[in-house]
């Protein structure tokens, strides 16, 4: 990666130079939307935490084979998500199926049960690293006890829930609401201050908290509804880092709905805004640096950005009118007479990759492309070699291949626009060839 972007120091490869642009100076769209985006950059983590990660001794080892237990340890909420493990001498792969949901536990535990992530921070204090270890007894002590050491010592999260837990000794009717919303501007970096985080208030409080705050209370007992768990909202600023606090050990927002491009007209999606984070640069990218746990993270923001495209179509109904006959017409021909069920379907547009629309556009214009031009001559199948000079040239320090998944798609995407030029522009199986198809 021998080239830099002008407007955020992002570095890359020459090919990934905005389509159209025909000098080295053009503008870069995959790092920061030409210029149109502005993420402040994470501060650089603690050296306990930094020499863990970079450093190829055993004890750093052992810590990034085992970084997904540390976080899962340490973390405040829990991450709800079934995973698929295979049983292969392969490289590391972390897989889920179904939704993703980020959990938090009221503030102590129920009497007579042990206390999980959050709650272990306030709940029998003496005993803590006992209580973490109550729950992975594999850990190692010494390691664990100086990561706990480091959120004790950097993290807002701890001070917020132990004043929370303090004025709740007292009075168990408060509640502790951790806020949505932030005053300060998203695109400069300001440290999380205690108000910008969380309000203790009263339970009697008639204020109406948002749908994306998070309301904790003593206990399940205390709960309207008697709620023991409740669920976080993705579009929350504090999302990623109540869960991953190894990658965010200052309590960093992450994407929210509030960021707005550098001229305040758009708002930053979420794949605007991971897709700058994840970029390297020349200061120190703990995410880029976190092993395993950088796969989850990675999943873990996919399926958050296909959540927000879902909830675009989910929300804007009146908009794919013109694809609800055909929708109508696809339900009939079926055999899906019943128009009550019908009319409270949720339409996918073909737009949306995956969606059975999607397919089947492709299948039709697959068969088109075959009635008018025949059948395909040639059959390539385009796989990625991790061992490609590009990926292991960028990879950084002690890393592997299998390390940076983000490096190994990009250099996979780079190829197979140069195959499909070859094919289609450079005409190297003929100048007489139709077309293409690729999937």
């Amino acid at each position: 990666m021998d080239n830099v972007c002008s407007h955020c120091s992002a570095h890359m490869w020459k090919h990934e130079i905005h389509k159209g642009s025909l000098n080295l100076n053009a503008k870069f769209s995959t790092c920061c939307s030409q210029g149109k985006i502005t993420i402040p950059a994470l501060l650089t983590p603690p050296e306990t935490l930094k020499t863990l990660l970079t450093e190829n001794t055993t004890r750093a080892k052992y810590f990034r084979q085992n970084i997904r237990a540390f976080n899962s340890s340490l973390a405040f909420s829990s991450l709800g998500v079934k995973e698929d493990i295979l049983k292969s001498r392969g490289p590391y792969t972390f897989r889920i199926s179904g939704s993703v949901y980020h959990r938090i536990g009221q503030l102590f535990p129920e009497p007579g049960k042990a206390p999980k992530f959050a709650q272990i921070y306030i709940y029998d204090t003496d005993n803590e690293l006992a209580n973490r270890l109550l729950w992975n007894s594999d850990l190692d002590e010494d390691i664990l006890t100086d990561l706990q050491t480091v959120m004790h010592e950097c993290n807002p999260f701890v001070h917020t829930f132990k004043h929370a837990a303090d004025v709740m000794k007292t009075n168990e009717n408060f509640q502790l609401i951790l806020t949505s919303d932030t005053t300060k501007d998203s695109r400069r970096y300001n440290l999380p201050t205690s108000s910008e985080i969380s309000v203790i208030l009263p339970g009697t409080n008639t204020t109406e908290p948002s749908k994306r705050d998070i309301v904790l209370y003593c206990r399940s007992t205390n709960h309207p509804e008697g709620h023991n768990i409740i669920h976080i909202n993705e579009t929350h600023s504090k999302y990623d880092s109540l869960h991953y606090v190894l990658l965010f050990p200052f309590g960093e927002d992450g994407w929210h709905i509030d960021i707005k491009h550098n001229d305040n007209k758009r708002k930053v999606s979420a794949m605007e805004f991971y897709s700058y984070r994840l970029m390297q640069r020349s200061d120190f990218n703990i995410i880029l640096k976190s092993g395993r746990l950088f796969h989850q993270y990675i999943v873990d923001q996919f399926a958050k950005i296909e959540q927000e495209r879902l909830n675009y179509c989910l929300y804007h109904q009146h908009e794919l009118r013109s694809e609800l006959y055909q929708g109508l017409s696809d339900a009939i021909n079926s055999g899906d007479v019943d128009g009550a069920t019908v009319g409270k379907k949720i339409i996918l547009p073909s737009s949306f990759t995956g969606s059975p629309r999607c397919m089947h556009q492709f299948y039709q214009d697959a068969m088109s492309i075959v009635r008018k031009f025949g059948k395909p001559d040639v059959f390539i199948t385009f796989t990625c070699n991790p061992n490609w000079p590009e990926i292991k040239n960028a990879l950084l320090g002690n890393q592997t291949p299998a390390d940076r998944l983000d490096l190994t798609a990009r250099v996979f995407h780079l190829k197979l626009k140069n195959l499909l030029n070859d094919i289609v522009q450079q005409q190297i199986f003929g100048k007489n060839i139709g077309t293409c198809i690729y999937s």
